[in-house]
């Protein structure tokens, strides 16, 4: 019953955007099944498999819920939370993402899924761009610090977040998922 309610949750209030980020409403959810379901945002955001500490979501969504919009931003899971507009925002942590050696040929980077996040398409080098230089409004200021590299806009740069949200929501509505965290 706790997967189909979470299963309803991803899909009725929670978004995953082309540039990494995700945002949530805690909606009516008890402080368990939010933190269960941040275990799955927290993976997707961070492009990790390892799970945030059980502890760590339980006292996150503590003060998610008891305090909505004036929780603290936080770093989780190798993920950042920010509350914003009645909103959670989830992104990558910026401090944890890889940089691309100076002496890389990028266009090895063609096809490759990068810090577990991106799939990169092809890649002209000498058209990177580093992300204080990008002017982009797609792009959410809160995952602009987590972007792998911002390349010109004929180069394809698929996020993986919706399509991972979207086998979740698939498990979640269908099986008995057990999480072992």
């Amino acid at each position: 019953q706790s997967d189909r309610i979470l299963a309803a949750w991803l899909d009725q209030h929670v978004e995953a955007h082309e540039d990494g980020l995700i945002t949530c409403q805690p909606a009516e959810l008890g402080i368990d099944d939010l933190a269960t379901g941040l275990v799955h945002l927290l993976l997707i955001a961070s492009g990790t498999d390892k799970p945030a500490p059980l502890s760590g979501r339980l006292e996150l969504a503590r003060d998610i819920l008891s305090v909505p919009g004036k929780w603290r931003s936080r770093t989780l899971g190798g993920a950042w939370l920010a509350p914003r507009q009645g909103l959670i925002q989830i992104a990558r942590d910026p401090g944890l993402v890889p940089l691309a050696p100076d002496n890389t040929d990028m266009r090895r980077l063609s096809g490759a899924i990068w810090d577990g996040r991106f799939e990169i398409g092809d890649i002209a080098p000498e058209r990177l761009k580093k992300p204080e230089n990008i002017e982009n409004d797609a792009i959410s200021t809160l995952a602009k610090r987590s972007y792998p590299v911002f390349l010109p806009p004929e180069t394809t740069v698929n996020c993986l977040a919706r399509r991972r949200l979207g086998s979740i929501k698939q498990v979640l509505g269908h099986e008995t998922c057990v999480y072992a965290c």
